[in-house]
Formats: structure tokens, sequence, C-alpha cells
């Protein structure tokens, strides 16, 4: 599969220091921001010249965590105080919402609540600008490590807001029923109520020394329900944990979800690696090649149908939902790469090399050092913002690239499906349904091997 890409826009950001995080706002899309916990600043693309949303300066001055729907159309976030603000892009409302008790109620809480004001101690404004720990920073861990940090996660309407502290503790907070952002004026606290989902003893969670940590978070809805998946994903001892956590909703009133925990370790030798191919280097797990090779950020396209991520140098890949890299190629004003499966998309991007080795001892990655990578997805369109802080590129996708990703996710589907069958038909020795699945399978793979196809077009991609 080939997904030619079209370079719709190359701007150099007209900035003395790099900007993060850049995202697509607006229930179009037509806004792009940076967004970090010290400041929000908005981009104008075409020109590459910033400016401060002023609406957003007083709070991002105290902020512990900042995000955006993935729609877009809010900007949300968590104070060092422990309450929570909106930001409604379209109509530029600021609403706030009163924060974890435990955080902003006085020590009558009982002792565990010490614990959880122990996180936004150390969120100064200025404890953001440096990733790197003191020696005797282990006492304000989570100052130090990242995935220790708070996290915040909400809703596309900002009904329900999740947040991570530690990478151990969830709290839920969750609008009231019936009521509206815009029905709260801009001195009212938006009414709601906050809840704690408990972990089991048993349920493996990342801690201070744990590698590789990730935390995610997925809202899906449904006619009459709707949950909530945030996944803990680490390293430790030569396994991979993931630790899910569901919370479910049931019909309008949805108050104290219900929470199942899933937990899941799978062990190096079964995912094909060996434990001496994961040499250890002062404390963080690496590969045998080069730290510019390491994925710096992932993004879903607005459908759901592509994984768009890109390496700390800069290259960008592509895959399928529910398959491997796909070859893609990039023309535009002044460029023409041919197709690979990991393209340098910008002038300073560097590609993986094999030939060049990292020294014993060094953990900087090779190329610019001061340049950090990412991608984000258009809410609306088919179209990826590659940025490295101080340059962004927009690239397009084919519109009937969607099609061909659909065929490949189809014939994954049924292929996984007809093996789970033939797989249970072994166990029951029904050698006459092994035939006739082997048949139907065989059958259904060429004709949707025939659809991609015909789907494919020598053409330049319709954009």
């Amino acid at each position: 599969m080939h997904l030619p890409l079209l370079l719709v826009q190359d701007s150099v950001l007209k900035t003395k220091t790099p900007l993060p995080n850049l995202h697509w706002i607006g229930k179009d899309g037509r806004q792009v921001c940076s967004l970090s916990p010290q400041l929000v600043r908005e981009v104008d693309l075409p020109s590459g010249s910033c400016s401060k949303v002023a609406k957003l300066t007083p709070h991002t001055r105290t902020a512990a965590a900042i995000s955006v729907t993935h729609d877009g159309v809010f900007v949300y976030g968590i104070l060092s105080s422990g309450e929570l603000f909106f930001w409604h892009t379209a109509t530029n409302q600021l609403r706030q919402a009163k924060g974890i008790p435990e955080v902003v109620t006085p020590t009558t809480n009982p002792p565990e609540s010490n614990v959880v004001r122990e996180f936004f101690k150390p969120l100064l404004p200025q404890s953001f600008g440096s990733n790197v720990a003191s020696d005797g920073a282990e006492q304000a861990a989570c100052s130090a490590a990242a995935h220790l940090r708070p996290k915040v996660f909400a809703s596309s309407s900002c009904s329900k807001v999740v947040v991570v502290l530690g990478a151990s503790q969830v709290y839920v907070w969750e609008r009231s029923v019936g009521c509206q952002m815009e029905d709260c004026s801009v001195s009212q606290h938006v009414p709601g109520s906050w809840s704690v989902a408990e972990c089991p003893a048993d349920v493996p969670l990342p801690n201070t020394h744990s590698k590789e940590t990730q935390i995610s978070c997925c809202f899906m809805y449904e006619e009459s329900s709707e949950e909530c998946h945030i996944s803990f994903t680490f390293v430790e001892s030569c396994c991979v944990v993931v630790s899910t956590l569901v919370l479910g909703w049931q019909g309008l009133r949805g108050h104290l979800p219900a929470a199942h925990w899933h937990p899941l370790v799978v062990s190096f030798s079964a995912l094909g690696v060996r434990e001496n191919e994961l040499p250890h280097l002062k404390g963080a797990l690496i590969s045998s090649s080069l730290r510019s090779q390491w994925v710096s950020d992932l993004t879903w396209t607005h459908d759901n149908l592509y994984l768009v991520g890109c390496l700390r140098s800069g290259a960008l890949f592509i895959a399928t939902r529910m398959g491997s890299l796909i070859k893609i190629s990039c023309q535009g004003e002044g460029i023409q790469l041919q197709p690979a499966n990991i393209l340098g998309i910008q002038p300073h991007s560097t590609m993986p090399s094999d030939e060049v080795a990292e020294e014993e001892g060094n953990t900087n990655p090779r190329g610019p050092p001061s340049l950090t990578f990412c991608v984000s997805s258009h809410p609306r369109k088919h179209q990826v913002l590659l940025s490295s802080g101080f340059r962004a590129s927009v690239l397009s996708l084919p519109l009937e690239g969607r099609k061909e990703g659909e065929v490949v996710d189809c014939l994954l589907s049924s292929a996984t499906h007809a093996l789970h069958l033939l797989c249970n038909s072994a166990v029951t020795h029904d050698y006459a349904y092994i035939r006739d699945s082997t048949w139907r399978l065989a059958h259904s793979v060429l004709d949707l091997t025939q659809g991609l196809t015909t789907t494919s077009s020598p053409n330049s991609p319709k954009v």
C-alpha cells in the first residue's frame, strides 16, 4: 500500500524559543495553538507569526497540566490549586470548576489527602523549564519524572474530566446533569462532583523507577452508554505491563461510574525480543539503535483510520489501524521524496542510519538537540501537522487513501476472525469445517486484494 502525501504548507515560525505541542483548535480547525503549562500561543501558519492567547494567560501561569479535546473545541487544564478551567475556542468563553477536594480543602481531610497535595506543591511555573532532576530531588519525584506529573483528560463536551496524579491516583469530575457551560456566569463555578477510582492491591501500576511509562485516555460513546479507558503502560522486570481502568456510565444520570481494572503482563520473549538485546543505560531502557530512532510523538487521524507518528530525528511514518507501516511519498513546492516507510520531511530532520553508532555512555540523541518534533491531526480534514518547534509543515493525505485503509482493516479483521474459527475447529477436530473455512478465507482475501488494487490510482492525489 502506498500513500502519496502533498506538502500543503511549510512555514518557519517567528519565535526565539521553540513552540511545543502544536495543535489545531476550533470547530473547523482554522487556528493552530502551542499548548504548554507556562503559555498558550496562537500561531498563524501562512505568516509564521505567534501571539499570546490573552484570555488564558492568567491561568497558564499556575497551570499544572493543559490539553485540548479531540475535536479541538475546548482547551482545558488543571491549576496548581486543583481547580479546572475550560476555554471554548469558538465563543472565547472561559469557565472554571472546583478542584479535587483533597487539594482545595484544608488539613481536615484524611492523612492520604496530604499525599495528593504534595503533587501540586512543586508545580511552580519555573519548575517546568527542565526535565532534568537534581541529586536531591527524589522526595519531589513528581517534578523529576514526567509520567508522575499531573495529567488531565476530558470528553469532547468536557462533561467528564479524568485527572491522574502520580501515575497511580485517578480522580473523575462529572458536570451536573442538565448544566451547560454557557449557562454559567464568569464568576460562577461550573457545578459538578468528584469521585475517586480505587485501585486493587493486585493491579500493577508504575512507580518512580518504572521505565517507558505512558498514560493514555480514550472516551467512547454509544447510544445510551459512555466508556472511558485509562491505560498505564510501562516496562517492569523484562515485561511490558498494561493496566487499563475502564469507567462506564449508563443512561443520562451517570454519577459514580462503574470501574473495572484489567491488568495485562507480556514478557519480552512473547514479543520476540531477547533480553540481551535491551541493554540498560542509566536507568533508561533503550534499544541497540540510536536514540534518534525513538518515537517522539503519535496521533490518530480524525477518523481513527491511520496512526501517524514521528521519530526524534523528525522523520515521519504512517500505519493503518490494524496493520504495519505503509509506504509514503511526499511532493510539493521544492520537494519530491520517493516512497519509503519513513520519510524526512523537514530540511533539518535526519533519517535513521545504522552506520552511525552512538558513543558509549553518551545519552544525547544525534541531530539537533534543541528540536522536539510533534505531530497533530486536523479535527475535520485529512491533514497532519508536523512541527519541530521552529518550523511547521502541513501534509495532506489523499482522499482515496481512506478507502484503501478501510480495505486493509477489513482484510485483517476478516483474516483474524477466520483464523480464530480455524483454531477452535482444530481443537474439536472438525476437519470438514476447516477445509470449508480455509477455502472461504482464501476467496475473501482474493476479493479484498483485488478491491485494493482497483482503488489504487497512479494519478496525482486529489486534495
